[in-house]
C-alpha cells in the first residue's frame, strides 16, 4: 500500500520476486544439506536391527526397526508438513522461540539482518522514503522482536535520529555493524553499504548453517559407525560362544 502510494510499485514487485527466489534457492540448499544426517538415521534404523530377521525371523526385525522410521517420519512431517501450514501468529511464536535458540538462532537472526538490509537498501535505491522503507525492510527479515521495535525506531527517525541509530534501536544492527551504516552515512555511500552489509550477513549464515550442517552430520556419523561396532562386535561374541557350546557338546 504505501509502496504502490508513492510510486514504485513496479520496483517493489521486482524485489519481491527476488526475494522470494533467493529465499526458495536457500530452502533448497537446507534440504540438500540436513539430507545426509536424516539418510544416515533412516539407514541406521533400517540397518542395525537387521541380525534379528536372521536370529528370530522378520517380526522381531520390524518391531525392533519400525520406531525409528516412524519417529523419523513423523518428524519430518511436523517439519515440512504441518509447521508450514500452522497459522501466522503461531509460526511468528515459533519463530521468535527458533531464533532465541543458542546455535540455530544466530543462524536465524543473520538471514533475516541480511533480508532486512537488502530491501532496505534496494527500496532506498529505488528513491522510496526512509520512512516508507523501514516499516517493509522489517517485515521482510521477519523477526517479530524487530517488528516490536519498529515503533523504537521510528521514534527515533521522527526526532532527526539517524539510520544507523534507529536500526540499533530496533536491534537489528549490533554496535560495528551500526557504525559502518553511520560513517556510510555521513559519506553518502550508504547505497553501496546496505547491500555489502546485507551480502555479508547471508555469507555469514550460510558459513554457520554449513558448519551446523556438517556438525549434524559428523555426529549422526559417528553414532552409526558407534552403533555399527557394538553390533558387530556383540555378533562376533555370539558366534563365538556358539562354537564354544558346540565343541563342549
Amino acid at each position: 500500500m504505501l509502496v504502490s502510494a508513492v510510486g514504485f510499485l513496479p520496483k517493489a514487485l521486482r524485489l519481491a520476486a527476488d526475494a522470494l527466489a533467493a529465499a526458495s534457492a536457500r530452502r533448497r540448499r537446507a534440504v540438500i544439506a540436513l539430507a545426509y544426517p536424516v539418510l544416515l538415521v533412516a539407514a541406521a534404523g533400517a540397518i542395525l536391527p537387521l541380525p534379528l530377521a536372521f536370529q528370530s525371523g522378520a517380526a522381531a526385525y520390524l518391531r525392533a526397526a519400525a520406531p525409528v522410521e516412524l519417529a523419523l517420519a513423523c518428524v519430518l512431517g511436523l517439519v515440512f508438513v504441518v509447521l508450514p501450514r500452522l497459522p501466522n501468529d503461531q509460526r511468528a511464536r515459533l519463530h521468535r522461540l527458533w531464533a532465541s535458540a543458542p546455535v540455530v538462532g544466530a543462524i536465524i537472526v543473520e538471514d533475516a539482518r541480511a533480508a532486512c538490509l537488502e530491501v532496505l537498501g534496494a527500496l532506498l535505491a529505488c528513491g522510496a522514503t526512509l520512512t516508507t522503507s523501514l516499516p517493509a525492510a522489517v517485515h521482510a527479515g521477519g523477526l517479530l522482536s524487530w517488528r516490536t521495535g519498529l515503533a523504537r525506531a521510528e521514534a527515533v527517525l521522527g526526532r532527526g535520529g539517524t539510520l544507523a541509530e534507529a536500526l540499533s534501536a530496533a536491534g537489528i544492527l549490533d554496535e560495528a555493524r551500526a557504525g559502518r551504516i553511520a560513517v556510510a552515512e555521513r559519506s553518502g555511500t550508504l547505497d553501496r553499504a546496505l547491500p555489502a552489509l546485507a551480502k555479508e550477513a547471508h555469507e555469514s549464515a550460510q558459513r554457520r548453517f554449513t558448519a551446523l550442517a556438517v556438525g549434524a552430520g559428523l555426529v549422526c556419523f559417528l553414532a552409526v559407525a558407534a552403533a555399527v561396532g557394538v553390533v558387530i562386535v556383540s555378533g562376533v561374541h555370539s558366534y563365538i560362544d556358539t562354537i564354544d557350546a558346540a565343541t563342549k557338546e
